[in-house]
């Protein structure tokens, strides 16, 4: 006999569903450093924009979902032809310079979007839909490059987006997010290992 939770989760919206089962996928695709988790994130992407545009009203997400889909789709080609020479993309670090700049960014992107959306629209918990959504991004951009700080960003989002997802009942992704949390960790360590300590450019 299925408990309250199972039949809640079981409840949850259909495309809630289709972007949580196509992420975990993506996610531990991730993990491997395979090429196929970009066209399994597409579709994860897709199902989520509409999902949170249309029944959340999380604003940013849904935009971040369709930024996810334009950036799988280059980093599709980075990871089978950006390395030198057109070769397979090498895992790599990013420099000092780099680190500030993904920081000095994601603040900046993450303090512009809150506020338009807290000022001009019913977005719900728009300061913490942009942190996140802003980490995302630059998250994406360093996981496009294969830099392994891109780890250490999502599992950021990971722990803020469960407590959003929670507040708005969206359990399924939460328990998801929680997930995605350990394969982050999981990605962080397993990419770290793949790299001699002292490689620290990109």
């Amino acid at each position: 006999m299925s408990t309250p939770l199972v039949q809640e989760l079981l409840a949850q919206h259909p495309l809630e569903w289709a972007g949580a089962l196509t992420g975990l996928l993506c996610v531990g695709l991730t993990v491997r450093a395979h090429v196929a988790c970009w066209p399994v994130g597409i579709v994860s992407s897709a199902a989520y924009a509409w999902f949170f545009y249309a029944h959340l009203k999380l604003y940013s997400d849904a935009l971040l979902q369709l930024f996810f889909i334009g950036s799988s789709l280059l980093g599709w080609w980075q990871w089978k032809q950006g390395g030198r020479g057109r070769t397979e993309l090498p895992i790599t670090w990013l420099d000092a310079r780099g680190r500030i700049a993904a920081l000095v960014s994601t603040a900046a992107a993450a303090g512009a979007v809150g506020w338009v959306f807290a000022r001009f629209t019913d977005a719900s918990l728009p300061w913490l839909d942009a942190t996140t959504s802003g980490m995302s991004v630059t998250a994406q951009l360093l996981l496009v490059r294969k830099k392994v700080e891109s780890w250490a960003l999502w599992i950021l989002v990971d722990v803020l987006s469960i407590s959003m997802y929670l507040a708005k009942q969206a359990r399924l992704t939460a328990l998801l997010y929680g997930v995605f949390l350990v394969l982050a960790t999981r990605g962080l360590l397993s990419w770290k290992r793949s790299l001699p300590p002292a490689s620290a450019t990109g």
